[in-house]
């Protein structure tokens, strides 16, 4: 808040938050992922009935370089948007993957 002020923040907030529900609408598209538990402001967590869904996981992370997270109970994978992930294109370039 020091930094950023007030408006600063919640430009911010805002600008995750439209990223995130950017993201959710592209993984909507997608029919063999859905989205895990409800929906939060900017974590979004990814689970499949296709078998192996920790394998997309790994793939994302080692190969595409987005930092996910693993879940054991269901299988899936969760990740928290932050502001660099808010620039131009980064949420199209995500659901493309």
């Amino acid at each position: 808040m020091v930094c950023m002020g007030e408006e600063g923040y919640l430009k911010a907030a805002r600008a995750i938050m439209d990223t995130a529900d950017k993201i959710r609408l592209g993984l909507k598209g997608i029919p063999e992922l859905r989205l895990l538990g409800r929906n939060s402001t900017f974590l979004i967590s990814i689970g499949s009935d296709v078998p192996r869904i920790l394998l997309c996981q790994r793939f994302t992370s080692r190969k595409k370089g987005w930092r996910m997270n693993g879940c054991q109970n269901p299988p899936g994978f969760h990740f928290c948007l932050t502001l660099p992930q808010t620039q131009p294109g980064i949420a199209e370039r995500y659901v493309r993957i």
